[in-house]
């Protein structure tokens, strides 16, 4: 995993939120992140659930310094939808693997994966890109992590910042 992880992220401070019974429109996904735009709120890892009906299950991230405005970005949303159900954890860690080798090596997820098994870290939400894997989890061991990082996969301990 050396040559396809160059790096590791790991942002401490991070809010979990799910939306569920969402509507599954564009539109509405539109008006949603320009509510949290309009509230100065950085949106960081997004995932959605397949459409169940004309719904779905909405997660993303914020820091936990934006709870205040999301709890009211969300209040106002859900005037007119009051089906829109929330839940918020905050309080949680990111953590990203980097490397531009994400994009054409396989077996990275299954490292990563056998990496958090090993340090015991459950995974409460997933995102990728062409460059990097990124999971949100609650209370890691960081300590143990960065050296089981170190030792298993071969990264140097001042890249996992």
């Amino acid at each position: 995993m050396h040559s396809t992880i160059h790096h590791i992220r790991i942002t401490e401070g991070v809010t979990l939120v799910t939306l569920s019974n969402y509507p599954a429109e564009a539109g509405e996904l539109s008006a949603l992140f320009s509510l949290l735009a309009e509230a100065h709120i950085n949106v960081d890892m997004i995932s959605q659930t397949a459409p169940r009906g004309d719904t779905i299950s909405l997660c993303f991230s914020v820091s936990d310094g934006d709870l205040a405005p999301l709890l009211g970005a969300v209040a106002r949303l859900r005037r007119s939808h009051p089906r829109v159900g929330l839940e918020v954890s905050s309080g949680n860690v990111k953590i990203a693997f980097c490397g531009d080798g994400l994009r054409s090596q396989s077996g990275a997820a299954d490292r990563i994966f056998a990496l958090l098994a090993e340090v015991h870290i459950q995974v409460r939400l997933i995102t990728t890109s062409e460059v990097e894997i990124s999971v949100l989890t609650a209370h890691p061991d960081l300590p143990a992590f960065a050296q089981a990082a170190s030792e298993l996969c071969g990264i140097p301990a001042e890249h996992i910042l």
